[in-house]
């Protein structure tokens, strides 16, 4: 029988509202349906003290696990709790190094490194950014003694790492996605609009989505729907004020309420230019749209375009005019579409949820023998 540890600084969200929330119950969910039975070390760090001690008795009894692997999040574990104060500094370090004396294999999902990248420093106040910034540090030093295998977004997320790391023990683990059984889609409609979709985040300058709200507004027979969470755009919409939201739908869905929308849509539509550390990232939607069979447009010059670019999953553009241009011809010739979403559903499989947990048991494994 197959059994492994699933670790997460946080309780799994059952109804997730973001990516960060999703992933973690995703490939949970995906150990599972490879066969794995799936003992959880998960939500604050008084949960996770009376999970480990059961594991811990467990293994001593003579239960063997396969491995554990480990989905972080964008605080160090010691600041999980939601006051953010090191009650239990050393109880997830300690529980791995029982593991490394044991010869379980720990892989260790390290979600980001926007504490490495300087621009993104310059955001947080010098009384928050010294403190943090050790406590990102004491994890990475945990992690670089314990962790058998190093799971990243995107392979060049790499260059952000603190110190060096065997090119050998570190993999990108993208995103998955779950296809859909059949696309409801409109696109042969002619006289109807052609329906673009985004979700994500709204805030400016790295989610400033004037160009997708402009580039919109500067064409015939386009609606926009755009999902973000309800408490970010009461937060931001100020920006977006002098704009023209006539043909800009804006939405609030969790999980579970968005498939309507990725079914309605035509086109996965985000021309944002992203710079710097966000280049390097493939977010969840990009992959997400794929098992929904939705092609993707978007700009040049990152990793997700790169994505795009090798799965034939969309269109890539070079700059709002290309965008424009692009989307009067697809509006015209609506079969173009149709082919991409036709490729879509037979190249989707190869991404799904299931691959991403094979793949992260199969090196996991791997590194036991």
């Amino acid at each position: 029988m197959k059994k492994m540890i699933y670790y997460h600084p946080h309780s799994i969200s059952e109804n997730p509202s973001k990516g960060s929330e999703l992933r973690p119950k995703k490939m949970k969910e995906a150990f599972q349906n490879i066969g794995y039975t799936v003992d959880l070390v998960a939500g604050n760090s008084l949960q996770r003290k009376k999970a480990i001690k059961n594991i811990k008795s467990e293994i001593k009894k003579g239960v063997y696990y396969n491995f554990l692997y480990a989905e972080s999040s964008n605080m160090p574990i010691p600041l999980a709790d939601t006051h953010h104060f090191p009650i239990r500094l050393l109880l997830d370090y300690n529980f791995f190094r029982f593991l490394n004396q044991n010869n379980i294999p720990i892989g260790f999902f390290y979600r980001d490194l926007y504490w490495r990248v300087d621009e993104l420093k310059k955001k947080v106040s010098y009384l928050k950014f010294i403190p943090k910034q050790a406590f990102h540090w004491l994890e990475w030093y945990g992690v670089a003694k314990t962790v058998n295998h190093l799971f990243v977004p995107t392979k060049s997320m790499a260059k952000y790492f603190p110190t060096d790391w065997p090119e050998e023990r570190f993999s990108a683990l993208y995103p998955g996605c779950e296809p859909v059984s059949s696309k409801i889609s409109k696109i042969n409609y002619k006289n109807n609009k052609l329906k673009l979709f985004y979700v994500g985040g709204v805030k400016p300058p790295y989610y400033d989505l004037t160009p997708l709200i402009k580039t919109v507004n500067e064409l015939d027979g386009f609606d926009l729907t755009l999902c973000c969470r309800q408490k970010d755009w009461e937060v931001d919409s100020h920006y977006y004020s002098h704009l023209n939201f006539d043909q800009v739908n804006i939405v609030h869905a969790n999980s579970s309420e968005i498939v309507k929308f990725y079914m309605e849509a035509d086109i996965f539509f985000d021309i944002r230019k992203p710079e710097g550390y966000l280049q390097n990232t493939i977010p969840i939607k990009v992959i997400e749209s794929l098992g929904y069979e939705v092609p993707l447009l978007l700009m040049d010059g990152t990793e997700a375009a790169d994505f795009v670019k090798r799965e034939n999953a969309g269109w890539i553009v070079e700059n709002i005019y290309e965008a424009k241009k692009l989307l009067n011809k697809l509006r015209k010739n609506r079969d173009k579409i149709v082919d991409k979403v036709n490729h879509i559903g037979k190249i989707n499989k190869k991404h799904t949820w299931k691959k991403r947990a094979e793949k992260a048991g199969g090196i996991l494994k791997n590194s036991a023998e």
